[in-house]
């Protein structure tokens, strides 16, 4: 990883997505005071832990395709979106079946912390990709 994209691609989107996390977090703490407790997995901070660290490696990955060959970059982004995929399930099959009676809860909140780091990692590409192609 040369300098350059360190300071211009990878710590801008570290901070995002540590404020990004924060603020996720921020979020589950109030509806956990607001709300019954039932509602909430008590695995929750351990998924945004989680999809924070897959979504460094999958950007990090992706970034470093992309600056080498665009056609490269789509294939690899497939791959990396369907492997991501295989061990989401996996994880919430195995979580599922080891906690039977947190498996609402926990459904609710990873299938929401999917969707909001997903959302977060294309907008982060997209910028990304923006930056890369104006060079």
């Amino acid at each position: 990883m040369d300098p350059t994209f360190k300071k211009t691609t990878y710590l801008p989107f570290l901070r995002n997505i540590i404020i990004f996390s924060g603020l996720i977090g921020v979020v589950g703490v109030i509806l956990l005071l607001l709300l019954p407790a039932n509602f909430f997995s008590p695995a929750l901070p351990f998924l945004i832990l989680f999809f924070m660290g897959m979504t460094i490696f999958v950007y990090t990955m992706l970034v470093k395709t992309f600056e080498t060959r665009f056609a490269r970059f789509v294939s690899f982004f497939m791959i990396a979106t369907a492997g991501k995929l295989l061990i989401c399930i996996t994880v919430v099959i195995i979580y599922v079946l080891l906690n039977k009676q947190d498996a609402l809860p926990f459904l609710a909140s990873f299938f929401i912390l999917y969707i909001l780091y997903t959302i977060f990692e294309v907008t982060a590409l997209l910028k990304t990709a923006d930056r890369i192609s104006r060079k």
